[in-house]
């Protein structure tokens, strides 16, 4: 990679972390002299900073014919390929082949596509050469060796079926069958020659029965097949394969039928050769006449061998380059096919595209090329066309999580990054529902494993590893978090850890009794062992999974109200958003808000007429029935409450919350859908670029940082620009010679793209009206499907504790059946009890691998995708933008990082 490329790579590791919001972009026009479009196109690329904008439909393209021929060198390699993979497979000499095959040997340099497109054509020629004459070598050897053994199986038939003399013509007999007939009538000397022809030949095994029944019907039974079985495979040159042949060998008596029996032989494609009258002491006779000796058939294997060889040459040639020229090939296509997306002049080429504010100097320095002439220029458009796209750096620490949102969904441009928040809730929301202590830890080892052989595994060519393997930092922080979670729930495998109880025993009794100091992290290990264990647990973890839950979607429409400020959409913010938070705080925040003053509050030390703690249920209830807050329940401001009576302020409160969130509903149901047609016409089309920004690329840049070696004066491709409003059409753009004159002027940035505009016009009030009723009930019924939706927090914790309880009470402990540690050495023989505990540990790691490191990870992964998908990013996030795509010619298709 040039040093291009390598300074927008140290620009993207410094701004990882830089995950609030995307990049800043601007949208500029690249002038590129048409002289040396193809030398700054591919340094362009080479950096790797440019995302370019295709233009509309009837854009003439100017380098299909590179395209093509790029696409024809890409077959002609394929071709090479084929043709090099047939000659290490011939004769099973694959070693000794490739050996010499890949040999070390230079690669040879490539200076032009032209050139490339020869020499490959060249290969293509002397492969096809090659291959034609090896095949048709190869069947004359097949024909050679057929011919050989038809006429030795043939020749000594006919000499055993001709050694009887008898006075009468033979009598047919259809019902006869092969060997009765064939044989038996001639091998016991039931026919002799009395005008009887053959006609000898080689079938496909597969169709000798089709041939029979085929000549027995079209000849009416008049002849006789003898079918002689060959072991061995023998080459058959239409499919040139191996495969099972028979040798033929048909009898009649007339010339009739022999053209007959011809013809049906070709139509099998059975290979018919001449065989003469012989006996079998005079066969090596006719083989020489026929040139069909040993020696002969050696020949034509020692030449088929030379043919084979002589294309060694080429492929050792073709596996030599072949990386090198399929890469230059694969470069070659992308520089064109970017060039294709350019307008032009008579002089010039103009792409447009899309650069991020951190990438301007290596645009600059890529354009910059040796001279004026060999230098591009590029212009900031004040009025850019087209979407803004969404460039977000990653780092191999941030890339995972940062995938798990895009899935979702591209952010729009400057919109809030979920991302950001998913490095902590993602990971945080797994843990809550896999907290352990010891199933955390073996997933940090896990992690941990994976970072520390990172070289090694990413070697590793397994699809589902590497799925996993590119999540490694995710794994880490979501076993880092579950172990906290695990000390928060006190859950090691099922047994808690006791760090100092707050309960001590009482004497002389087994109950406990509270020390006056609360536990010192966590959940107090005594609960373990109480009673109301179940119970406990169950409304703890219930209510910790909705003040999460709450938590989040507060935070969600908070982000909502950045994102509409960020944009100035005071009409979203105003109408929308802030309605949106009164409904969400008076209703379900005012819930949570419950829970921790019912928390805070000494219970044991309230003294006060029937109070006690209330379920918060009944409350909500209540306040749903505009009912009166009694005594017994209240929770705010108990010195309001009147004896006998109702609870004054929690009562207002509780109706003034109803209230506000009954007005917040008619609030974000009308006033936005009325007043947006009014605001939308007063708002005026800006992008990402305005023209209070600098207009040209020249402007961001001191004099100093153009060349080391020249002065400003002698060499000013990129001096500075004067700011001006929006160029007119015709706008001159003159860069300088070195000597100051004026090289190049002409309407240069005048050029225009003319992109496809959506033909649709602003949408209507009823649309409008109608996806704000939809968006109402969506967020109103989601107040409470999606609070109840992070129950699954609770329910999940719930199922992997009480399945580790189970593995680690039923199996490692064995209480119920003594097996494993609680094994009874008396009701084994002498070493039973160890072997036990040694057969149940490894089925308790086997249950705990199996069931809760995998099928339970899984399932809570699953289910914090759902939760930062649709409870929280649904509160936000469009996630409608455009990704930046920057032409590179790097195999990955990003920015570089």
């Amino acid at each position: 990679m040039s040093r291009v490329a390598d300074s927008s790579e140290e620009r993207v590791e410094n701004l990882s972390w830089e995950l609030f919001r995307s990049q800043p972009m601007r949208q500029y026009k690249l002038c590129i002299p048409r002289s040396h479009a193809e030398y700054i196109m591919d340094r362009v690329i080479q950096a790797g900073v440019v995302h370019f904008v295709p233009p509309g439909a009837g854009h003439q393209k100017l380098f299909t014919s590179q395209i093509l021929e790029c696409a024809e060198c890409d077959r002609k390699l394929r071709y090479a390929v084929t043709a090099v993979n047939e000659y290490l497979e011939i004769d099973g000499e694959q070693a000794r082949r490739a050996e010499g095959v890949f040999a070390d040997r230079s690669p040879e340099p490539t200076t032009s596509l032209s050139e490339l497109s020869a020499t490959l054509s060249t290969l293509e020629d002397e492969f096809a050469q090659n291959t034609f004459a090896l095949r048709g070598i190869s069947a004359e050897a097949a024909i050679k060796r057929e011919h050989r053994t038809v006429l030795e199986t043939a020749v000594r038939f006919l000499e055993r079926a001709r050694g009887v003399d008898v006075p009468s013509p033979p009598v047919f007999n259809k019902h006869e069958d092969e060997e009765g007939l064939s044989v038996g009538l001639m091998e016991q000397g039931q026919v002799s020659d009395f005008g009887l022809k053959h006609v000898c030949g080689m079938v496909l095994a597969e169709r000798t029965e089709r041939l029979r029944m085929a000549l027995f019907r079209s000849c009416f039974g008049c002849v006789l097949l003898k079918v002689v079985h060959l072991d061995e495979p023998t080459l058959y040159t239409r499919w040139n394969t191996e495969e099972l042949h028979d040798v033929i060998i048909v009898l009649f008596t007339s010339e009739e039928t022999r053209e007959r029996v011809t013809k049906i032989c070709e139509a099998f494609d059975a290979h018919t050769y001449p065989v003469p009258i012989a006996k079998e002491d005079e066969i090596p006779d006719h083989l020489v006449e026929e040139q069909l000796t040993d020696k002969d058939l050696e020949d034509i294997e020692v030449v088929i061998k030379q043919t084979i060889e002589s294309g060694a040459e080429n492929c050792q040639r073709v596996a030599a380059n072949l990386a090198q020229w399929t890469e230059y090939v694969r470069k070659e296509a992308i520089l064109y096919e970017t060039l294709n997306q350019c307008s032009h002049s008579s002089d010039y080429l103009y792409a447009m595209g899309w650069v991020p504010d951190v990438f301007l100097k290596t645009l600059k320095n890529s354009l910059q090329g040796a001279d004026p002439v060999s230098s591009g220029l590029a212009e900031q458009l004040q009025a850019p066309v087209g979407t803004a796209p969404t460039f977000i750096p990653t780092s191999k620490y941030t890339a995972c999580l940062q995938s798990v949102v895009d899935k979702y969904g591209i952010a729009r441009y400057q919109e809030l990054n979920p991302g950001l928040f998913c490095l902590v809730f993602f990971p945080f929301l797994f843990a809550t529902m896999f907290g352990d202590i010891l199933h955390g830890a073996m997933i940090m080892a896990a992690a941990t494993t994976m970072i520390a052989l990172e070289h090694k595994c990413s070697q590793l060519d397994v699809e589902v590893f590497q799925m996993i393997f590119s999540a490694r930092y995710a794994i880490l922080a979501m076993g880092a978090c579950s172990v906290y979670m695990g000390f928060i729930y006190n859950d090691l495998a099922g047994i808690p850890l006791d760090l100092g109880t707050s309960y001590k025993v009482v004497a002389n009794s087994t109950e406990r009794e509270y020390t006056g100091s609360p536990y010192l992290f966590g959940v107090d290990p005594v609960w373990k062992y109480s009673d109301q264990q179940v119970s406990f647990t169950n409304s703890l973890k219930m209510k910790m999974s909705v003040i999460i839950g709450v938590t989040q979607m507060v935070l969600g429409i908070v982000l909502k109200m950045l994102n509409a400020h960020h944009f100035k959409d005071r009409l979203t913010l105003m109408h929308e958003a802030i309605p949106e938070m009164i409904f969400f705080v008076s209703t379900v925040g005012y819930m949570i808000g419950l829970i921790f003053i019912k928390w805070s509050i000494d219970w044991a030390n309230v003294h006060q007429g029937d109070r006690g703690p209330p379920q918060i249920i009944n409350v909500m209830i209540n306040m749903a029935m505009m009912g009166t807050v009694h005594e017994k329940d209240v929770l705010i401001h108990p010195s309001s409450c009147t004896p006998g009576g109702g609870c004054s302020f929690q009562t207002w409160l509780q109706r003034l919350l109803v209230a506000l969130a009954l007005l917040s509903v008619p609030w974000m149901l009308l006033v936005k859908p009325n007043l947006l047609p009014s605001t939308q016409s007063h708002k005026s089309a800006e992008g990402p670029g305005s023209a209070e920004e600098h207009v040209s690329l020249l402007a961001e840049f001191d004099d100093d940082t153009i060349s080391e070696t020249m002065a400003p004066e002698e060499y000013a491709p990129y001096q500075p620009a004067k700011k001006y409003d929006h160029p007119p059409a015709d706008q001159e753009v003159t860069a300088l010679s070195p000597k100051g004159d004026d090289v190049m002027t002409e309407s240069v940035m005048g050029e225009s793209f003319e992109l496809e505009q959506d033909p649709a016009g602003p949408p209507e009030y009823t649309e409008i009206l109608v996806e704000q009723v939809i968006h109402t009930i969506e967020f109103v019924l989601g107040t409470i499907s999606n609070t109840a939706s992070y129950l699954r927090l609770w329910a999940l914790s719930l199922a992997h504790a009480q399945l580790s309880d189970v593995f680690m009470e039923y199996i490692f402990m064995g209480h119920q059946f003594s097996v494993g540690v609680n094994a009874d050495p008396e009701k084994y023989f002498a070493g039973g009890a160890l072997m036990l505990l040694v057969l149940c540990t490894l089925v308790w790691l086997a249950c705990t691998v199996g069931v809760l490191l995998i099928m339970e990870s899984l399932s809570a992964f699953l289910h914090a995708l759902r939760l930062q998908w649709v409870e929280f990013q649904g509160k936000f996030y469009k996630a409608d933008g455009v990704g930046f795509l920057p032409t590179t010619f790097s195999k990955e298709d990003h920015a570089p990082d």
